[in-house]
């Protein structure tokens, strides 16, 4: 495909995401999907959501019409679970359900990715396989807890793909030819799209249907390019750097300090700051900031140059958000009003 073919397929891709997205607002009432404030709420009023329902259809037929075209890349495994992981979102957006069956479903469909690359997984101990399958179902949890605030998560899948793409095409231009480089520039579109409607004030929300698809995707297409070395680990780890940090580091303070790690609550370093702020918009903006000014140079330097320093040193650039985050005081019982 050329780069005008490439060109015509993101902004297709984005105006349908967009368009999926308002037409799941003005159905909301009519499909319950309304969000009312909650524990786990930064919201006051009722919201439509379930708009991501707009980016699993347009990306969802994007990848069968590539897997149609090549037949032998997965792609078409790859659709399928990630549509039965969107399923499970939606029935959770409607009615939610208890976390030993998503947790179940989540392991199932996670180590059915990694089995479609057993040519690499193969070679793994035990151990390093245990690790990678829980690794992914925490993946998809915490981009789901992430998805607190407007335009958040959306920035976060945008911006990941996004620079992923640009890393795996740096020096390569044959790989715009190649179905999973072009997902990762239908993902980044179709996050751009929901994000035009999702952005503070958000007019809607991407539900788990959404966070769920978009979290599933972006693990198979970091499996994919870590694998053909496109992209290192620790270029993903750093492009997740924010995610990762606020929502383990949180975790693991609720666990320590004995409370309902598992129930919903609003101590994310994201949430505290959105609060200390008033605004939604600003904690976006400052996602954008740390993510372009700090993160990507890192994971750039870390796949195009990796000679430089070692991948322990690379994951030195996490070390400020750790200690932002635990500045916020992420994990601590806080009692707020929602903003």
């Amino acid at each position: 495909m050329s780069a005008q073919g490439v060109l015509l397929l993101f902004l297709s891709c984005l105006v349908l995401s967009w368009v999926g997205a308002h037409l799941v607002r003005h159905q909301a009432h009519r499909w319950g999907l309304i969000t009312l404030p909650n524990q786990r709420s930064s919201h006051q009023q009722m919201t439509p959501h379930g708009g991501g329902l707009g980016m699993v259809v347009v990306g969802s037929a994007v990848a069968m019409a590539m897997a149609l075209q090549h037949p032998r890349l997965g792609l078409f495994g790859v659709m399928l679970m990630a549509c039965v992981m969107a399923m499970l979102g939606l029935v959770d957006d409607l009615r939610p359900q208890s976390v030993r069956l998503r947790l179940g479903v989540q392991l199932l469909l996670v180590g059915g990715l990694l089995l479609l690359w057993s040519d690499v997984v193969h070679t793994l101990t035990l151990g390093a396989w245990f690790c990678l399958l829980v690794g992914g179902v925490w993946w998809i949890n915490l981009f789901n807890f992430m998805d607190g605030l407007d335009g958040f998560a959306a920035s976060e899948a945008l911006f990941m793909s996004a620079v992923a793409a640009l890393i795996s095409l740096w020096g390569h231009p044959e790989r715009l030819q190649d179905p999973w480089w072009l997902m990762l520039a239908v993902l980044a579109a179709v996050g751009a799209g929901f994000l035009i409607a999702n952005w503070p004030p958000a007019r809607i929300f991407m539900g788990d249907v959404g966070s769920t698809w978009l979290a599933y995707w972006l693990l198979a297409l970091a499996l994919w390019s870590v694998s053909r070395g496109w992209v290192s680990p620790v270029s993903w780890l750093l492009l997740a750097g924010w995610f990762v940090t606020d929502a383990t580091t949180t975790l693991l303070t609720r666990m320590l300090t004995r409370q309902r790690w598992y129930s919903p609550h609003r101590s994310h370093a994201y949430q505290r700051l959105a609060r200390h702020w008033g605004s939604h918009r600003l904690v976006t903006l400052a996602l954008w900031g740390v993510n372009v000014l700090w993160l990507a140079p890192w994971a750039f330097t870390a796949s195009r140059h990796p000679l430089v320093l070692p991948d322990g040193l690379y994951l030195l650039a996490l070390l400020p958000l750790f200690v932002l985050v635990r500045a916020l005081g992420a994990g601590r019982v806080e009692r707020n009003r929602a903003i």
